[in-house]
């Protein structure tokens, strides 16, 4: 049976975690769509890390003046302070971990965004490497390249053949892959 866990007992439990130097601490409520939950958030100017009563931890940072976050729409939360099976939370060691470990997923983020290329017209961004790696695909006679977003959401095909209702790719991707012409086809990535 799983173990469910009381305000109180909630609240004691997050009042024992480590707080990560330059973060405040607090208590409060937030909407989940589902109703207002009591939480526990330490946060920075830039960055929150939130944990909700039913278990999940919610990971959010600022970059470019835009909130990004960890959690994949309709699928998964950032990390997870109890065990999803028992419900039974995991030890404070643990969770001063999975801490530590979102603030350097945070740091991997932003160097990567630092850097990432986007592409016009797909509404999603490759890496330098990345993009040398697209070119090399879409090089191939039949090539295309699938993007996908981390949850739920639109998802694209990037193709040099026209496929099923793909429509004539953005001009300033076609001119940034060097190719022409190049296919975009959407779909519903649920």
């Amino acid at each position: 049976m799983r173990k469910t866990v009381t305000e109180k007992g909630f609240l004691a439990l997050m009042k024992k975690l480590s707080v990560p130097a330059g973060f405040t601490a607090e208590f409060g409520r937030r909407e989940y769509g589902w109703g207002d939950r009591p939480c526990f958030v330490m946060k920075s100017e830039d960055e929150e890390i939130i944990f909700d009563l039913g278990g999940a931890g919610h990971t959010r940072f600022r970059h470019c003046s835009v909130w990004k976050s960890f959690d994949r729409l309709g699928v998964s939360d950032s990390f997870y302070w109890r065990d999803l099976t028992t419900g039974e939370p995991k030890l404070l060691a643990e969770i001063d971990a999975a801490v530590t470990e979102q603030l350097k997923k945070i740091t991997d983020r932003r160097a990567f965004l630092s850097h990432a290329i986007s592409l016009p017209g797909l509404g999603f961004s490759v890496s330098p490497e990345g993009l040398d790696d697209l070119k090399k695909t879409m090089a191939r006679r039949n090539g295309s390249r699938t993007f996908m977003p981390s949850g739920f959401g639109i998802g694209k095909t990037l193709a040099r053949r026209r496929i099923h209702d793909a429509e004539r790719a953005d001009p300033r991707l076609e001119s940034m892959l060097g190719i022409s012409p190049l296919y975009v086809e959407s779909f519903d990535a649920d």
